[in-house]
């Protein structure tokens, strides 16, 4: 008889993990250095690139309402129309929610 040898390799979503896990320990400093020096200049008289950011951020803000807004709209129309009950669009309810929510929580940080 034969014996058979059994390896033992990691799977490919182990080896993906491990490859995002070792980006995010190298991304991670290099990102809160990086907002660092930002957060050190940000009062340096760029008042240019201050109000730059501050239209960009009114934008998001915008977009979040906007698609908040359409998405209570059509599941408003799901009920109503459609026959859905509640739980059929109980989902999407949320996901406007933390979308309108995030977009003027990250608002109010600044």
């Amino acid at each position: 008889m034969s014996k058979a040898l059994i390896t033992f390799q990691a799977s490919p979503a182990a080896a993906k993990r491990s490859r995002v896990e070792s980006f995010m320990r190298i991304a991670s400093p290099a990102a809160i250095a990086l907002l660092a020096v930002a957060a050190g200049n940000a009062h340096a008289g760029l008042d240019s690139i201050t109000d730059n950011v501050t239209d960009v951020q009114d934008v998001v803000v915008a977009c979040g309402a906007l698609i908040s807004v359409i998405g209570v709209c059509l599941c408003g129309y799901k009920i109503v129309f459609e026959g859905a009950t509640f739980r059929d669009v109980s989902a999407k309810l949320l996901g406007c929610a933390i979308i309108g929510g995030a977009s003027a929580i990250a608002a109010s940080f600044s």
